[in-house]
Formats: structure tokens, C-alpha cells, sequence
């Protein structure tokens, strides 16, 4: 019997534990794994093309998302965060993969304003700021087991800032925007079963403190979007 179990956190500790080492996508020790996924810059993986997600475009330029401190989680080679990045978010970039992370660094070369790449897990890594106007997840979500999803729910609310008040125009709220394609720092809130991959969930950050519901910001038209499923 593990006697050294205080709190929720140690639990999903121990939970951790229970999985292989060859299925572990989301702690340190699931680095090397990531590692060897980026190590091959030409193969023909559609999210190694150094192209943003259609739908990030689409939200940038339905004036959905306009500036601000943005997060990027799961960011790796950087195509999400660089493009925030050049539509004037400060960003921080974070992804458990090195060899990612060098690729981002070698595609920010360039910028005039990069983001800040970031090594380590969603969870415990250090960043400079304590909230974010936006939190944008591209398939980092569904690399977490179901237990870790408590994990990025509290993640959320904690990273999240209140949303701004200012005389005119307003502020836009904080969000977290999600979209299902593959990355490497692993989290779940939401579960990611649409079959429109451009198609994601905004959510405000005083709607979801209060009622967790989410409204939806899709580049296309979906038939449901309710509660913390992705529509």
C-alpha cells in the first residue's frame, strides 16, 4: 500500500505509473518517443508543412482572436505559434520534444518576433507570465490520458486570464481554442470527435468560470457544440 498518497496530484501520479513505458506521450520520460517522431523533417506528415491551422487562420481573420498573450500547447515545430507570432501575439510555445523545438527555433530564425520555445510538460513547465489572453492546443489534448484531463481542466482555469474591461472598444475575453491535429505535450478538456478538422471550440473564460459551457468559434458550421465536447 502506497502510504505516501496526500493529495490529487499524487494520485494521478500513481495513475501515470499504471501505463507502459512504450504509451507514455505525456510526462518527460515520453520525450525521446517525440523525439523520433521529429526526427525525419521530410516526411510526408501533413502537420510537418510549415503552414498554420486553417482554422487559426480563419479565427485571425474573422477578428475573433486580435492580439495579446498567447500559449501555445504542444507546439511542436512552432507553425501555430510563429503564425500568432506575426499577427502580434506575444507567445509562449511549449512542447516536451527537443528535436521539435529545434525545428521551431530553425523556422523562427527569421521573424522579427518570435515566440519563446519552451522544453517540458504542460503541467509543471516554467513560463514567464501566470495567465494568457489565449491558450491554443492543435491536437495536444487527446495525447492525455482520461485521468490527466482533471489536469488540463484545472491548467485552463489557472493559465486563463479573467477577461479585460476597457471603455471602447472592449476587450476581447480570454480563450482556449482547440484543434484536433497530432502534437507532443499531451492534454485533454475536451474530446476531439469531429470530422471536420478545421472545426474547434472558443471558450470565453468568465462563461466558462461560471457555467462551463462553451460557445462556438468553428471556421465551418457544426451540428452540436455543448459542455467541454469539441464540435
Amino acid at each position: 500500500m502506497n502510504r505516501q498518497i496526500r493529495t490529487v496530484e499524487d494520485v494521478l501520479i500513481l495513475l501515470d505509473g499504471l501505463f507502459t513505458p512504450d504509451a507514455d506521450r505525456w510526462t518527460p520520460k515520453g520525450a525521446d518517443w517525440w523525439d523520433r517522431f521529429y526526427a525525419d523533417r521530410d516526411r510526408g506528415v501533413p502537420f510537418f508543412v510549415d503552414k498554420p491551422d486553417e482554422s487559426l487562420v480563419g479565427h485571425l481573420e474573422r477578428g475573433l482572436l486580435t492580439g495579446g498573450r498567447a500559449l501555445d500547447l504542444g507546439c511542436g515545430p512552432g507553425r501555430n505559434a510563429l503564425h500568432l507570432a506575426a499577427h502580434g501575439y506575444e507567445v509562449d510555445a511549449v512542447d516536451l520534444s527537443p528535436a521539435a523545438l529545434a525545428w521551431a527555433e530553425d523556422r523562427a530564425a527569421d521573424h522579427a518576433t518570435p515566440p519563446r520555445f519552451h522544453q517540458g510538460d504542460i503541467f509543471t513547465v516554467d513560463l514567464p507570465h501566470e495567465q494568457y489572453d489565449l491558450i491554443y492546443d492543435s491536437g495536444c489534448l487527446h495525447h492525455l490520458p482520461p485521468h490527466r484531463r482533471i489536469s488540463y481542466l484545472a491548467l485552463l482555469a489557472r493559465r486563463l486570464a479573467p477577461a479585460a474591461t476597457s471603455p471602447s472598444p472592449p476587450s476581447p475575453p480570454a480563450t482556449a481554442v482547440s484543434s484536433p491535429t497530432p502534437s507532443s505535450t499531451a492534454g485533454a478538456g475536451w474530446r476531439a470527435d469531429s470530422p471536420t478538422p478545421q472545426t474547434t471550440c472558443a471558450t470565453s473564460s468568465p462563461t466558462w468560470r461560471r457555467s462551463r459551457s462553451a460557445r462556438c468559434a468553428s471556421s465551418r458550421p457544426s451540428p452540436r457544440c455543448s459542455g467541454w465536447t469539441s464540435c
